[in-house]
């Protein structure tokens, strides 16, 4: 407990904190080059059929229909095409996005594709899973539309792979949580 935390209470009954959850939003730049390994296959689910074959948990394939139902797109790598490695999920041409991690809606001037939810294996960490799959994503999303990424704030090995792949800063977006200490 730090020293303003033990001043505040003993000046009120209840007392509250704010916590802040905040994400830092990226967008790629047609201009740059982005990062490129050819040593892992990509490949994109549009329905539960595409990933049928696949060893995944009922949440995720429950999450997946959900998403799926929504026009959303899976991009994964599966080095024996039955246990997913990395993956990530993109929101095709959306105006209006939710983002858990700061629990708020986010809305676009113009419709735009939200790359998100992104995991990566420990045993293919460090490897360039998570840059080749937003190259992919970014270079056979939808055509002549923005890719809109973003990572927590804290989440320095995030957000440096974005930075590398060539996405540029856009902003930072603020959620205050009221707690009770």
């Amino acid at each position: 407990m730090t020293i303003a935390s033990r001043i505040i209470r003993k000046s009120c009954s209840i007392c509250y904190r704010y916590l802040i959850n905040r994400i830092i939003v990226y967008e790629a730049c047609p201009s740059s080059v982005l990062y490129s390994v050819n040593q892992f296959n990509v490949r994109k689910a549009t329905s539960l059929e595409d990933i049928q074959a696949l060893i995944v948990s009922d949440d995720f394939r429950e999450t997946a229909k959900e998403r799926f139902q929504s026009c959303h797109t899976l991009y994964f790598i599966s080095q024996d095409h039955r246990e997913m490695k990395a993956w990530g999920w993109m929101a095709n041409r959306v105006q209006h996005f939710y983002v858990y991690e700061i629990a708020d809606m986010i809305t676009f001037k113009e419709p735009v594709d939200v790359l998100y939810d992104f995991y990566t294996t420990e045993e293919f960490r460090n490897r360039g899973a998570y840059k080749t799959l937003l190259t992919e994503m970014v270079n056979k999303g939808t055509g002549g539309v923005r890719k809109v990424i973003y990572a927590l704030s804290n989440n320095i090995p995030s957000r440096s792979a974005i930075e590398r792949c060539g996405f540029r800063f856009c902003g930072t977006i603020s959620h205050y949580t009221k707690g009770v200490l």
